[in-house]
């Protein structure tokens, strides 16, 4: 947020730090924007998205503009509380995870913003009521997989196949190994490490 309380996404030069680019939120329901919730970049296609209460912004990085053509503004839908995103570069789709119960994972095409309006492609809505509140995502491209992490006691793990975007399985935390706030991967070994939150004893009775 901007010192005249304008909500913003810098351009900066990574050498100097310098601004050399930005875009505001500053017209139309862009002025109902309280916050930022989360972003991914995808600079093969110079491509940024935005996601705020308001909707999910596409912003093209090299004009700092919203790209063309329109919508480049959608609505993930009504009630849609989103905490973290993934994004898988090599097919085109970001996928965004929300808190509710059940968790649900939104699939959004953004590809090619010289023809394709952005939209949201598919919605999984996970059946286990314990898989909720995703709180981490990380994307295994080269084996087709996401990984979305829960912010439960203990957390959860889910493993969704890209092909088909359906549940694989589960991996359920050990004794305080309890939230996610993020998760890495490491495609070349095969693994992948989860940031818990706290443990059971940090919690509050």
């Amino acid at each position: 947020q901007e010192p005249n309380g304008i909500h913003a996404v810098w351009k900066l030069n990574r050498t100097t730090h310098a601004i050399i680019g930005t875009h505001r939120f500053n017209q139309g329901t862009d002025i109902n924007i309280n916050f930022i919730n989360d972003n991914v970049f995808d600079p093969g296609r110079d491509v940024l998205l935005v996601n705020t209460e308001v909707g999910l912004y596409r912003i093209d990085t090299n004009t700092m503009a919203l790209t063309t053509p329109v919508p480049s503004v959608i609505d993930l839908g009504a009630g849609q509380m989103v905490a973290c995103s993934a994004i898988d570069t090599v097919n085109g789709y970001a996928y965004f995870g929300t808190t509710q119960t059940p968790g649900k994972i939104i699939k959004v095409a953004y590809s090619n913003h010289t023809t394709q309006p952005l939209f949201k492609e598919a919605t999984l809505t996970f059946t286990d009521l314990n898989d909720r509140d995703i709180d981490a995502m990380s994307i295994d491209e080269t084996h087709g997989f996401l990984y979305a992490a829960t912010d439960t006691i203990p957390l959860r793990l889910i493993k969704v196949s890209l092909s088909t975007f359906q549940k694989v399985n589960t991996l359920i935390g050990q004794t305080n190994e309890n939230g996610a706030a993020a998760l890495f991967m490491d495609v070349p070994n095969d693994k992948f490490y989860a940031v818990t939150l706290w443990n059971t004893s940090a919690v509050p009775g």
